[in-house]
């Protein structure tokens, strides 16, 4: 039976106000961008801190205690001791940080109607530090290119030994708007039978490739930032040719 996993998000936590990234110029042959995706485990010298969804998917046998986010201060999360963590689980938790933190260069051909993203796992917010320091861990350097071709409805993901190829439709791709917010919306995702509700922030200055993902059938902006449950991904930068 499905389940849903719906991330607990406080909208205004992302509604802060558009970024200043430069509109979008009448005349360009490329668009380049930047987004960096973290996780959003928190770690210190006590424990770990989670979205409690994340603690009850990942972690079903750990106890937690439930508490503000160091990160967000207004978010209640749950909170696990270091000295709960056995070897298997920090080796777990650290795949799934190292899982979920890229930095994500993006190029979108207009004449090809072409998205290339460049996926790389690069230290973001000292992420390797603090596996280092409180995990005594360590994880490998590693990228991957992700082609969408808007004009073949194609997607294919390039791994250093192996690849993934399928078709998509992004006219089955739809956001879900809120009512109090039209640059706020929601979508579900499904990974192994559960289905997650993810947050996405758009800003309609932005063209609408201008996205870390397969774009939405019914979004005509670019995307500033999307929150999960268990990572956000937000841009960082734009420039065009």
């Amino acid at each position: 039976m499905k389940k849903t996993l719906l991330a607990l998000i406080l909208l205004t936590n992302i509604a802060i106000g558009y970024s200043q990234f430069e509109e979008t110029p009448k005349y360009y042959k490329k668009i380049v961008f930047t987004y960096h995706q973290k996780s959003t485990i928190h770690i210190d010298n006590r424990g770990i801190y989670a979205d409690t969804l994340l603690l009850n998917h990942y972690f079903p046998d750990l106890n937690f205690q439930k508490t503000t986010l160091p990160q967000n201060d207004i978010r209640t999360g749950g909170f696990i001791q270091m000295n709960q963590l056995s070897e298997a689980d920090k080796n777990k938790l650290v795949a799934i940080i190292s899982k979920r933190t890229y930095k994500i260069e993006g190029k979108y051909n207009l004449k090809k109607n072409k998205t290339t993203l460049r996926c790389s796992r690069i230290e973001i917010n000292d992420t390797k530090a603090l596996i280092k320091k409180h995990l005594n861990k360590s994880y490998r350097d590693f990228y991957f290119k992700d082609i969408i071709d808007y004009k073949k409805n194609r997607r294919s993901v390039n791994y250093q030994y192996t690849g993934i190829t399928e078709n998509f439709d992004i006219e089955k791709n739809k956001i879900e708007w809120t009512t109090t917010d039209p640059s706020i919306g929601k979508y579900n995702t499904t990974k192994n039978n559960l289905t997650y509700t993810n947050i996405v922030l758009i800003n309609p200055k932005l063209e609408k490739h201008i996205s870390p993902i397969v774009l939405f059938g019914n979004c005509e902006s670019g995307i500033e930032k999307i929150t999960t449950f268990d990572y956000t991904a937000e841009l960082i930068s734009i420039s065009y040719q």
